[in-house]
């Protein structure tokens, strides 16, 4: 049974007038929610396509780094409301996630240095690329989530990328849909994050 039967059925034989508006609603209000649904689906599907075409295309100058702001970081009582924890104010953590494709193993003691940090970079092995990825997370007592901080910070990493990956010459950026990400501050500021950085 389909949803566009059960919408006949209701017309043909529902003689309430008021139920029967009532349970059309219903019918279309879900045949919205799957719509929807589809929509979802089929967009990460693209979207998890797009990330495996750029994975597998990466070469020894190319890094793809996903950078996206995260929940902020509070400190909790045991048990909270979910108005009472979205509501407050925290620590703004800054997240990214920097993928390379290591085609020989003379280049792993230099995406394993710390940058002032514990070294967290770790290897993935697939059939034919070695993968190797660093988190870098930025955390701050007070920000403004805009582009400005989200510039200053992916310029921050492209310079300790410089540091320690001498060969890096491009970078495929991904984020969410966030207005920092995608506004014309950011977008702009790519022509000066190459001059400065070379990246």
């Amino acid at each position: 049974v389909t949803l566009t039967k059960i919408r006949t059925f209701i017309e043909q034989y529902q003689t309430d007038f008021g139920l029967r508006e009532c349970l059309l609603f219903r019918v279309q209000q879900k045949i919205v929610y799957l719509q929807d649904w589809k929509t979802h689906l089929l967009r990460t599907v693209h979207q998890d396509q797009a990330r495996i075409n750029i994975l597998d295309n990466l070469d020894h100058e190319t890094v793809t780094i996903h950078v996206d702001w995260t929940m902020k970081w509070l400190p909790t009582n045991y048990r909270e409301s979910a108005k009472d924890h979205f509501t407050k104010t925290g620590l703004s953590w800054h997240i990214a996630y920097v993928v390379r494709n290591n085609f020989s193993s003379s280049f792993s003691n230099s995406f394993n240095t710390s940058f002032d940090s514990q070294a967290s970079a770790h290897k993935y092995d697939s059939d034919e690329n070695k993968y190797e990825h660093k988190v870098f997370c930025h955390v701050f007592d007070q920000c403004v989530q805009n582009a400005k901080t989200v510039v200053s910070i992916i310029r921050h990493i492209f310079l300790c990328l410089q540091q320690t990956l001498l060969n890096i010459k491009y970078v495929h950026l991904r984020s969410d849909n966030a207005g920092c990400y995608y506004g014309s501050e950011a977008l702009l500021s790519v022509v000066q994050l190459l001059k400065e950085t070379g990246i």
